[in-house]
């Protein structure tokens, strides 16, 4: 198989409630002409695949589709189960990425659930343990948003340039550099941009982001996946990956509605359309008993839903609630 090197992107704007985040993955790799009459004359192939940084350590798996339990809920703990056998390649970035079965990945992202579950690594010192125990490499640069000087000039002359580049921070002796202070960086947009050598690597730098920025580990409420939480945006109890509920082999129209929705997203618009649906029942109580035994049997399983909001609870209240017969 032939040599990669990685490059790894990470952007951070807005901040609070507004904060976004991006991850661009790149990997070279040379390509050798094996067809050719002469010497094989090698040329580099270069691919680029977005992820997202806050969710992405969540997805990690050795196989392409995702791991899947019939009937019940996801459980994370047994899908880590089969990272004990082959890692040739790695999936959870939507492409297939050679891994080899490499001793030091499969050390490393076997350890890596245990982390994100008991939030083993807050500090860097913590992030200096875990580099020296799995023997990874950081190689990372701080770049800052700025205006581009040459946006206008370009622009009188109708040629196209970036309004805003990003500029690298460096440190010059005998000069002040007050943006190197993380106090200041960390309030402007900005990226992390790391060179890798192997994918373990990758993952690493990964972390070494969330690190930095003092993202806290959660378990997502709804796909029980893990994710990193923004500090002050939002509760945290579900996470920005696609709803499960929109994936379902369903022609109903209220799945229909969380296609495009995260988790979050969906259940805020779920709980929003049971209160809905509840009303509209109400309209036809025939007397109190009957409005009693009704939204005592609604509190009961939007109870169940609040503690346990498994896809087969959720669908479980819908259906009750749309064939309830007052």
């Amino acid at each position: 198989m032939p040599e990669y090197n990685y490059y790894v992107d990470i952007k951070k704007t807005g901040t609070g409630t507004d904060t976004k985040i991006t991850g661009n993955l790149t990997y070279t790799f040379c390509k050798y002409d094996t067809k050719s009459d002469y010497l094989p004359f090698p040329t580099e192939e270069k691919v680029t695949l977005e992820f997202n940084p806050l969710t992405i350590l969540g997805d990690l798996r050795n196989r392409e589709k995702p791991y899947e339990y019939p009937n019940e809920r996801f459980n994370i703990d047994r899908s880590w189960k089969y990272l004990l056998g082959s890692y040739e390649y790695e999936y959870g970035f939507g492409e297939p990425l050679y891994i080899g079965d490499d001793a030091q990945y499969l050390k490393f992202v076997s350890k890596l659930d245990r982390i994100m579950r008991n939030n083993e690594c807050t500090t860097l010192e913590d992030f200096g343990k875990i580099q020296k125990q799995n023997n990874l490499n950081l190689d990372c640069k701080i770049l800052v948003e700025k205006e581009n000087i040459m946006y206008k000039l370009l622009q009188l002359k109708q040629r196209y340039a970036p309004k805003t580049i990003y500029v690298p921070l460096e440190y010059k002796f005998g000069e002040i550099n007050e943006e190197l202070e993380k106090n200041v960086y960390m309030n402007k947009n900005h990226k992390l941009s790391y060179h890798c050598h192997t994918m373990a690597d990758v993952i690493f730098s990964i972390l070494h982001f969330i690190v930095i920025h003092e993202y806290e580990f959660k378990t997502c409420s709804l796909c029980q996946k893990r994710y990193a939480k923004i500090p002050n945006h939002g509760q945290g109890k579900y996470c920005p990956r696609n709803s499960p509920l929109g994936s379902l082999p369903n022609d109903d129209k209220l799945i229909k509605k969380f296609e495009k929705l995260s988790c979050q997203e969906s259940m805020k618009k779920f709980h929003e359309i049971m209160r809905n649906m509840k009303k509209n029942k109400l309209r036809y109580v025939q007397n109190n008993e009957q409005e009693n035994i009704f939204i005592s049997k609604f509190d009961e399983k939007n109870d169940i839903i609040k503690e346990i909001p498994t896809v087969e609870n959720l669908i479980g209240f819908y259906t009750f609630i749309k064939q309830y017969i007052i």
